[in-house]
């Protein structure tokens, strides 16, 4: 990944090593290209920092020394992070995102980082022309909006573009739609599998079918049915409803593509939740139950 940030924005610090929330918004403001390096976690906060960033965003923050003075950073960056394993379960987050894994270098493939930097700096003129002769042909397409759009999915400008550059490549706008969506797909069912709550929560809802009520009473029917059914393996439930209410909210994407569907709404002065079980669409729901 610091090759491509030489290419798209070159500077000393090719590789960034965060040490909390202000570097982090530091390293986000201060480069339009951010390399993340060995990352095994991310928290909360950052990655809702890094989502805020992924689409432009702002972040205000009380100066220092001062009781009401604050200053704005806008966030607005590319973002690579790489690491052993995928740092984040975060729904959020993991939508906007494209993972793909690399396998690790045989012995008989490995060469000293001076010789593929060497190698790197030769090829470096070839590749920036490749990239501004594609660069131009996708301009002339995307103005002359000569570009087919299946079914947008969240980070609709991008998608828009990797269409455009699918296509004036040669590799063609359905196989780039196809490889897209199919990282989205994968990325819902991680952060599924990944929250202790799912197989508890997707057993119910295979089982019941359909739920109407407060996160209180949905709470107390989850333990019920936990009990019910010696589930307490699969997972621990939220202590509260609010705590319920939350995880529901930010899975509620990845629990859609596997037909399950989750609605709010008001009824009788009280906030109610519907869900409803269709698994016409479904072919992930068994295996993350299991």
């Amino acid at each position: 990944m610091k090759y491509a940030k030489s290419l798209i924005d070159p500077s000393n610090d090719l590789l960034t090593t965060v040490l909390n929330n202000d570097s982090l918004l530091l390293s986000l403001a201060n480069n339009y290209v951010t390399c993340l390096d060995n990352l095994d976690y991310v928290g909360k906060d950052a990655a809702n920092i890094l989502c805020m960033s992924s689409t432009s965003g702002t972040y205000k923050k009380r100066k220092l020394y001062t009781d009401n003075e604050e200053y704005i950073m806008d966030i607005s960056s590319i973002i690579y992070i790489n690491g052993i394993n995928i740092a984040s379960s975060r729904a959020d987050l993991l939508d906007r995102s494209i993972v793909y894994t690399l396998g690790r270098i045989k012995a008989k493939d490995r060469i000293p980082i001076s010789e593929l930097d060497s190698n790197f700096e030769k090829l470096k003129p070839t590749i920036l022309s490749e990239i501004f002769i594609t660069l131009s042909y996708c301009l002339e397409t995307y103005e002359n909006q000569d570009y087919k759009l299946f079914e947008t999915p969240r980070m609709a400008d991008f998608y828009i573009w990797g269409c455009i550059i699918a296509k004036t490549l040669g590799i063609g706008e359905k196989e780039f739609d196809r490889i897209y969506k199919n990282n989205i797909d994968k990325m819902k069912t991680y952060s599924l599998e990944e929250n202790a709550i799912v197989p508890v929560f997707i057993k119910f809802i295979q089982t019941k079918k359909h739920f109407e009520g407060t996160a209180t009473r949905l709470l107390e029917e989850l333990g019920q049915f936990t009990a019910k059914n010696n589930l307490t393996n699969l997972g621990d439930l939220p202590k509260t409803p609010n705590k319920l209410t939350r995880v529901l909210n930010r899975l509620s994407n990845s629990f859609r593509s596997i037909g399950i569907e989750i609605e709010h709404n008001y009824k009788n002065r009280s906030r109610n939740i519907t869900i409803s079980y269709n698994p016409k669409n479904n072919d992930n729901n068994d295996d993350l139950a299991a």
